[in-house]
């Protein structure tokens, strides 16, 4: 995970206020095959080669690469959170 900027106390209560009264919700995003229940195995990200472009990275072209991506961007499916507890 990347470092992100502490949240003040006042954001804090400004973001549970509007996830209590529906004015907020958290939408994890996920992998195009996931989207539709076709889960893939194992870890990966929400991205693929439009979607890392359009998002102004450099596409990964190795293994290697998407790995470090599925954990620095994982897909938000539950298949994804599984992915990583030993069987």
């Amino acid at each position: 995970m990347t470092d992100q900027p502490k949240l003040t106390a006042e954001e804090a209560r400004e973001i549970v206020k509007a996830l209590r009264i529906g004015d907020a919700i958290f939408c994890y995003a996920k992998c195009w095959p996931c989207q539709f229940g076709d889960c893939i195995e194992g870890p990966h990200t929400w991205m693929d080669d439009e979607d890392a472009a359009h998002a102004g990275l450099t596409v990964p072209k190795t293994a290697e690469q998407w790995a470090a991506l599925a954990v620095e961007k994982p897909c938000g499916c539950h298949c994804n959170q599984r992915a990583g507890e030993p069987s």
